[in-house]
């Protein structure tokens, strides 16, 4: 066998959530035994006593750009138009952002994000750039760019470049993804539709991410929600991000009718004062994960959800939470081969340097105690991406290319250089 990770409490996030205390073969980048006793030598052993190995986390929604969101205006968060962030960002610093945001995201857990861009100017070939970016780092995922349109933005270039890329990705490891928004023409909505129906894709439609968006929406082509249904964009294939603001138990009636699926993005709260509808999904069946545009420590983002919810009188497990980044949230984009350990899957596993539990409290513990600084281990396909606490790949390289586009960025936002 090429590696055994020994002696760690398993959280196996199976359909039965198994836990058990034991070791793991890998070979050929697959888990091929679960249990206590080996026969044979492995390449390299990883003692994982007193740790915690689970499945590497799913990430059901994210924008690699927003690594550097701290530049952002409020004002960018409102349509029409594009955000200055939007407007400012080139291809370098594009891809800068992906390879921070891929080194930010494997050394916290994540060996499966999903990233939508959303640029003014869409350059030739950036989403295989973006693509070769992912790779390197040793990430897996789906990419796409968001197209969307109004009076002020024409989404027609963005249509083409994506339907390019759709026609010409080989990639083995990252995946296409047709992304679109709600509040977009008619035409543009229909466009994206076929190309994804065409190239068998998922979509993801973004609803409304502020009120503003919403009521823009609105004012323009009617309810979000009721205008996908009546144009037919509701189906097994959509994925619903952003649905947090006026969602009640009439629209979740809809997305369960069209079995549509809901990435929960629970740091809306800051613009909508509304908290995503997580346990209503969960009761409804509604297939679910949860994500985020900006740069996040997942088992953060996952704390502060579970706490909000709790705050709010709802009643929720951890042991769900965790399933809507593992099995669950890689069922939504159908990856058979991800999200649990399980013999026969793809080795994608994380260590955690977290003493772990014996009872029936385990999932609540982790979901309380860890966080992305408690990763002691991230394999991906059987390739060890961080070992001891200590990425693999060259953390300053990383961080000097990001801090060049920062600073350029912050010249052309901050300093008024950004031409709208």
């Amino acid at each position: 066998m090429d590696l055994l990770i020994k002696n760690g409490l398993i959280l196996t996030m199976d359909e039965s959530l198994s836990i058990r205390k034991g070791s793991i073969a890998v070979e050929d980048g697959r888990i091929r035994k679960i249990g206590k006793d080996f026969t044979g030598q492995a390449e390299e052993v990883l003692d994982a006593e007193g740790k915690i190995v689970m499945p590497g986390l799913v990430l059901s929604h994210s924008r690699f750009q927003n690594a550097f969101q701290a530049l952002e205006r409020e004002d960018g968060i409102s349509p029409p138009g594009w955000s200055p962030l939007e407007e400012a960002l080139t291809a370098e610093d594009v891809l800068a952002g992906t390879t921070f945001s891929c080194a930010q995201l494997l050394s916290g857990g994540v060996t499966f994000s999903i990233n939508i861009l959303s640029l003014k100017e869409i350059s030739g070939g950036i989403l295989e750039e973006g693509c070769a970016r992912e790779e390197e780092m040793g990430m897996k995922g789906l990419i796409g760019a968001e197209v969307w349109d109004d009076e002020k933005v024409d989404g027609s270039k963005t249509l083409r470049e994506v339907e390019r890329f759709f026609r010409r990705n080989r990639s083995k490891t990252i995946g296409s993804l047709a992304s679109v928004r709600a509040s977009s023409s008619d035409e543009i909505l229909d466009c994206v539709r076929e190309s994804a129906e065409e190239h068998g894709l998922k979509l993801s439609i973004r609803i409304s991410k502020t009120p503003a968006e919403y009521y823009y929406c609105r004012q323009r082509a009617g309810d979000p929600l009721w205008r996908l249904e009546r144009r037919g964009l509701l189906d097994e294939n959509v994925i619903l991000t952003h649905f947090t603001y006026r969602v009640g138990e009439e629209e979740l009636k809809i997305v369960q009718k069209n079995k549509a699926k809901i990435v929960h993005t629970p740091l809306d709260y800051i613009y909508t004062r509304c908290l995503p509808a997580i346990e209503e999904s969960i009761r409804m069946g509604i297939a679910s994960g949860v994500g985020t545009d900006d740069l996040f420590d997942v088992f953060e983002l996952l704390r502060l959800t579970y706490l909000q919810q709790r705050a709010a009188g709802k009643q929720i497990c951890a042991s769900h939470l965790l399933k809507m980044v593992t099995r669950e949230a890689a069922e939504l984009y159908g990856l058979k081969d991800l999200g649990s350990i399980e013999v026969g899957k793809s080795a994608d596993i994380i260590v955690l340097d977290l003493p772990p539990l014996k009872d029936e409290h385990v999932y609540e513990y982790l979901l309380l105690r860890a966080s992305a600084q408690r990763v002691d281990t991230v394999i991906s396909s059987g390739r060890i991406l961080k070992r001891g606490g200590k990425p693999c790949w060259d953390e300053t390289k990383v961080q000097r290319e990001f801090a060049r586009s920062m600073s350029s960025l912050h010249r052309k936002i901050l300093h008024g250089k950004t031409v709208g």
